[in-house]
Parts: C-alpha cells; structure tokens; sequence
C-alpha cells in the first residue's frame, strides 16, 4: 500500500534540532513573546484562537453538540519544526486562560480574562499549550482599574484594515496595532534567537486543534 509524500514524511517524524524564535510574524500581525514584550511601550504578546470541540449538557446527554471555543493567551515560546525544506511548522506557546474560572464579561458584554487562573501552570508532559501559528490572532489585554486582576480584551486589527461596527459584529472591542503588513508566514529574523537542540514528543489530535510538542 502507498501514502502520499507528506504522509510518509510526517510519519518519519520532524529534525531532532528545532529554531527558536523570540517572535514572529503572520497574517499581517508581529507577534512577541511576553518576556520580550515586558520592555517594550507597546503589547504585541496577546493570542486569540477558536477551536471546534465537542461538548454534552449533561453527563446522561448522549447527542453531543459542535461548537466553536475561544481561548486566550499570552505568547511566550515561538519553536519552528522541520520535517523537509519545503515542509515546516511554527508554533506558537502560550499561557492559555482557563475559561472555567478565568473568563468573564463584563457589564458591557466585552470579554474579560484573569491570569492567575491558568490552564497549564506546571508544565506537565501531558499539557498541550501549543497551538499553530496560522491558527493564532491578535489581542490587547487592558488593566481593569477597578480590579487589577482582570484585564479586557480588545481584538486587534491589521493597518490600513478597518472594521465599522454593526449588529453582527464582535462583542470584542478592535482597535489597530502598531504592525505593518507582511508575507505569510515570515519568520522576523531581526529577532532570531539560536537554533536549539529539543527533544519531540508528538501527539496527534484530530481536527483544528491538531497540536505538537516538545519537551
């Protein structure tokens, strides 16, 4: 029986050494990491993803329902894989917050996210904080002033791109970084850290959430 090229080259799995990156730079966003960002005037650290998941109503539902979920993070590791030259995957690790606890709105319906109640807070083997790059968008997280442990999302917009409000729109307030347009998937390599020897572990997951992972 014969697979596809990508199949085969997938299956023997990506290079032992990876490329590490203190940013990155996609779909007309520039991403930093947060450690990056601590020094900077403006934030360019916060990611957004929507992934498709299965949920049930109760634990006696046996109809379960598609729906699409919004996670928010914090960028802090950018790592590129390589299987060939032509084949190569960023991706993008973050602090994810829990939505259980750390995700609320507030009286104006915009989201608001608390970072003390974290999905993975000790790096475990089995945590998976690691998303595409493709997959990521760009947010703003402003201080509460009332409550300094919550922040409001304010969704970002690429330059030159706007977006008038109506009825349909986000509840997410835009507002228009400061990033310039770039090529897909470009790597920024003013701010290329080293190359890294990293030991894989992958895992498949079916659907949008396909993820990898390194230890």
């Amino acid at each position: 029986m014969s697979f596809p090229e990508n199949i085969n080259i997938l299956a023997n799995g990506p290079d032992r050494f990876a490329r590490r990156f203190k940013g990155y730079i996609i779909n007309g966003f520039r991403f930093r990491t947060n450690n990056i960002d601590k020094n900077k005037t403006t934030q360019n650290s916060g990611v957004v993803t929507k992934v498709d998941t299965v949920s049930y109503a109760s634990a006696r539902d046996k109809n379960p329902h598609l729906g699409e979920v919004t996670y928010y993070g914090v960028l802090t590791d950018v790592i590129e894989i390589r299987y060939t030259n032509d084949m190569k995957f960023v991706l993008l690790k973050c602090d994810w917050v829990n939505n259980q606890v750390g995700k609320k709105q507030d009286q104006l319906k915009f989201p608001m996210v608390n970072f003390n109640h974290l999905l993975y807070k000790d790096n475990q083997i089995g945590d998976d904080p690691f998303i595409l790059a493709s997959q990521a968008e760009q947010v703003c997280y402003v201080q509460d002033p009332i409550d300094p442990n919550w922040h409001v999302v304010l969704k970002m917009t690429v330059r030159d791109f706007f977006d008038m409000y109506s009825k349909d729109s986000s509840a997410i307030p835009k507002i228009v970084p400061q990033v310039e347009l770039h090529p897909h998937q470009q790597l920024d390599d003013s701010i290329y850290m080293n190359d890294k020897d990293v030991n894989w572990v992958r895992e498949g997951v079916d659907g949008k959430n396909r993820r990898h992972k390194y230890s």
